[in-house]
């Protein structure tokens, strides 16, 4: 649980965490960790114990995941709506002369559309706050 915040995790009741994080916003945070000259992984810590550190290895191993089983996987999505994988085509699609710049925002584009495409597989997934979710602090859902 991260967090006094809401979240759920796919066919669970919505659960309330603990109280760890006493400030309210990240300006809040920010004055903390400079005031104390402490990093804000620093205050992370503090606040949630070493534990977090293979919490979150955890999610960056799924997050990887879902982008290399994205990447590698052509065809039509199994929806039923005819929507073809574009992830790995736009992944391998470099043009000659193409810029540093050009080139990462392909490959992280080409990330984006491979997640997306698992989720619309079914495949795993992990996802975080949106604009707007106040309340979602971290959501996921693994099939």
């Amino acid at each position: 649980m991260i967090g006094k915040k809401t979240y759920c995790r796919a066919g669970r009741e919505e659960t309330q965490g603990p109280d760890v994080y006493p400030e309210n916003s990240f300006a809040e945070i920010s004055t903390f960790c400079k005031a104390n000259h402490i990093r804000l992984s620093d205050y992370v810590e503090q606040r949630e114990g070493k534990q977090i550190w293979e919490f979150l290895q955890g999610i960056w191993e799924a997050m990887k995941y879902s982008i290399d089983e994205g990447l590698s996987v052509t065809g039509i999505l199994e929806s039923g709506l005819n929507v073809e994988r574009k992830a790995k085509y736009l992944y391998h699609q470099g043009h000659v002369g193409e810029s540093p710049e050009t080139r990462e925002n392909r490959i992280v584009s080409a990330y984006a559309f491979a997640v997306n495409e698992q989720n619309a597989a079914a495949g795993t997934v992990v996802t975080a706050p949106t604009c707007g979710g106040e309340n979602t602090v971290l959501s996921s859902c693994f099939r």
